[in-house]
């Protein structure tokens, strides 16, 4: 351990032996050369610290160097390193000091003082500089109001010019729409222009950032490729876009539109031209057997068929394919629905399908064994009324179809409903003249039979709706016969038939002439459109009042024999007692001479020479006399021989009398006269018959004042 090495008087250590002294020319200060064992001096921190100028210290002795203290901050440089290859560093120049050079480091310390050294003087410092930030910042807002100021001014200047920025889709074909989006594209479509090439297309619609227009079928004559864009708003154009014109192939039609596994069927349809051509039916491949301009021809492929089921119908070219077209399997016409499929008989029904004739004459429909009227027709859809088949049960099912030409529908079917009860309402429907025209020549009939022939369209568009629309009036009426008397009239200008104000049905000369044609093997009348009215209304009444309320129908009777068919009706009624009407078990029953004869009131027509015009009053009669004292009983018994009428009257009077006979018995329009011996005097009888009552006057002498009355009521 070596011995410590002695303190100089101003506290500093003696330079080491080894140690050199240097000196450089033009400076008085020394610098030091350290040992070359000595070890680095590291540097001071407070180098950093800013220079200031040094305090005076005391001068040390002469030859001796003297260490700084550690309070003072010292810079060394050393200025000729021989190893050095960077350029010298400009030495910092220092205030001038005689503090000899300190020896804690390689280099040149140039004198630093602490700022605790110096006395602090704010006065003497200058102000920091102002940031540039603000004033800048402060530009910049400026400039920006500027811009948006004058970016305002030139929106409010003037229109901006179109902008298309895209075409949805980029590839059409002509005839299709196309979407065009962009800004300014305008909200007019009138004022609003867009040109594919040199064509304008049509515009739909205009929102003002989107369009829509229509490829001009023009470019159908140009081949497939681009087309240039362009959009033209109050006179300003757009930038132009392009997109690609399109021929994709298009199935228009199927002929025929239902066909069966090895049919040929002819596909048409646009731009189906090529040999690359591919058909698939049903997603089976079909055999091409020719094509043309129009389309092509292909065979059905084998599949398995379900009649009435709906296949695709695909055609490629390439890889361009068309929109499916659609192929029914089955054989025509087809019958795919009915609507309604249940109702009363009259009921107009639906039927839609293919292969139907657009003729109404084209088409036969029907239920049963009955044809039904057809009211129009379609390829695809007929209208027809269901025709009445004689009594049905309460629901019926009724097998269906359809035939075309040759060609007949798988049969469908209709369930006819009527209402239960025991009393019978006849049912008003249309029905197509045997063996005519339906476009001329159409009945009104019920269950029973047919009851008017009418014979033209009249005030109808077609002789069909005027059937149809007078059945649905009778129908009506009868429902409101069962509540309350009903008059059938008959009026004139024009001639017509009419029930509390409504018109039934119009009577015509081309009816008349109808009539006199003769139908389904019965001769027809020859008579007038006036003597027509008369006999419809007639019938008619009959009609309603027997089986609305069960009222005797005598007014036909005096026009045509045929009519006592429901005058025996009504008798049956009578004595089974059923309520308001004709009872269903006596309808059911009826014998087919009945049938016949309720067939031969509206074939024959009114036939007043052989008509018998006492049948109405042919009976008894049950009711009573006064003669102006206490009623009594009196009952009338009319009959008919050959074309007369003969009776005899029988009343009491304190005893019984028996086969008075009646005189001059005389009936005429529905009124009644004759004449019988009362007491050993002769009295006159005059009375009316509504239905089946006869009431009148008595009278002693022709033209004498009436001395009583008489009520009677048939019963038999």
């Amino acid at each position: 351990m070596s011995a410590p090495k002695p303190i100089g008087e101003d506290g500093s250590l003696p330079p080491p032996e080894d140690a050199h002294e240097i000196s450089l020319s033009g400076d008085e200060d020394p610098l030091i050369v350290l040992s070359a064992d000595a070890p680095p001096v590291p540097p001071d921190p407070l180098e950093l610290l800013p220079v200031q100028p040094a305090v005076p210290a005391s001068p040390a002795p002469q030859g001796v160097l003297r260490a700084p203290s550690s309070a003072a901050a010292v810079g060394a440089v050393i200025d000729d390193l021989p190893t050095a290859n960077l350029p010298p560093a400009r030495r910092a120049q220092a205030p001038h000091t005689t503090e000899p050079p300190s020896i804690a480091t390689d280099r040149v310390r140039e004198p630093l003082a602490f700022p605790s050294d110096v006395a602090p003087d704010w006065r003497k410092q200058s102000p920091p500089s102002p940031s540039p930030w603000p004033r800048r910042a402060l530009l910049l807002s400026t400039g920006a109001l500027l811009a948006s100021g004058v970016w305002a001014a030139y929106s409010r200047g003037g229109p901006h010019p179109p902008v298309l920025t895209s075409i949805v889709p980029a590839k059409a074909e002509p005839g299709q729409t196309v979407t065009l989006a962009g800004t300014s594209l305008g909200t007019d479509t009138g004022e609003t222009v867009v040109r594919f090439g040199d064509y304008r297309g049509a515009v739909t619609s205009a929102a003002g950032a989107s369009l829509a227009a229509t490829i001009p079928a023009e470019l159908a004559n140009l081949p497939p490729g681009a087309v240039r864009v362009v959009v033209e708003v109050g006179g300003a154009s757009s930038n132009a876009l392009f997109m690609t014109l399109a021929r994709y192939p298009k199935i228009t039609g199927v002929e025929p539109e239902v066909a069966l596994p090895g049919n040929e069927v002819a596909i048409a349809g646009r731009h189906l031209e090529g040999d690359t051509v591919v058909v698939r039916i049903g997603g089976f491949p079909a055999e091409v057997v020719g094509r043309n301009r129009e389309g092509v021809r292909v065979k059905v492929p084998a599949m398995p068929v379900i009649e009435g089921r709906a296949v695709p119908v695909d055609i490629s070219l390439g890889r361009e394919a068309a929109s499916p077209g659609t192929l029914i399997l089955g054989h025509l016409p087809l019958v795919t629905s009915i609507a309604p499929a249940s109702g009363e008989v009259g009921t107009v029904v639906t039927i839609k399908g293919h292969g139907f004739d657009p003729r109404v004459g084209g088409n036969r429909v029907a239920f049963g064994a009955l044809d039904a009227l057809l009211l129009s027709a379609s390829a695809r859809e007929i209208q027809a009324a269901v025709p009445a088949l004689g009594l049905l049960g309460s629901r019926t099912t009724l097998r269906a179809v359809v035939s075309t030409g040759a060609g007949r529908s798988a049969p469908f079917e209709f369930t006819a409903v009527r209402p239960s009860g025991e009393v019978f309402r006849p049912r008003f429907v249309p029905a197509p003249a045997p063996g005519a025209d339906p476009g001329r020549n159409v009945l009104v009939a019920t269950e029973l039979g047919p009851v008017l022939v009418l014979t033209g369209p009249a005030d109808a568009a077609t002789t069909a709706e005027r059937a149809n629309r007078a059945a649905a009036r009778l129908n009506a009426l009868l429902q409101a016969a069962t509540s309350r008397p009903v008059l059938v009239e008959v009026h004139e200008g024009p001639l017509r038939l009419s029930a509390s104000g409504t018109t039934i049905v119009h009577v015509t000369d081309e009816d008349a002439e109808g009539l006199a044609r003769g139908w389904d093997g019965v001769r027809g009348a020859r008579v007038a459109a006036p003597a027509l009215a008369r006999y419809w209304a007639a019938l008619l009444q009959d009609y309603v009042g027997l089986f609305g309320q069960r009222l005797r129908p005598n007014l036909s009777i005096d026009l045509t024999p045929h009519a006592r068919v429901l005058l025996d009706l009504y008798s049956d009624a009578e004595r089974r007692g059923a309520g308001a009407g004709v009872g269903t078990a006596i309808v059911s029953g009826m014998a087919p001479g009945q049938l016949e004869a309720i067939r031969r009131l509206a074939y024959a027509g009114p036939d007043e020479a052989r008509a018998s015009r006492g049948m109405a009053l042919a009976g008894a009669w049950e009711g009573t006399l006064d003669e102006g004292g206490r009623p009594r009983p009196m009952r009338l018994q009319i009959r008919l021989d050959g074309a007369r009428l003969a009776g005899a009257m029988t009343s009491t009077a304190g005893k019984l009398q028996m086969g008075i006979p009646l005189h001059d018995l005389r009936y005429d329009k529905g009124m009644l006269r004759y004449s019988a011996v009362l007491g050993g005097a002769p009295m006159h009888f005059r009375g009316a018959l509504d239905g089946a009552t006869l009431a009148g006057t008595i009278h002693p002498a022709e033209g004498a004042a009436a001395v009583g009355q008489f009520t009677v009521r048939h019963v038999e």
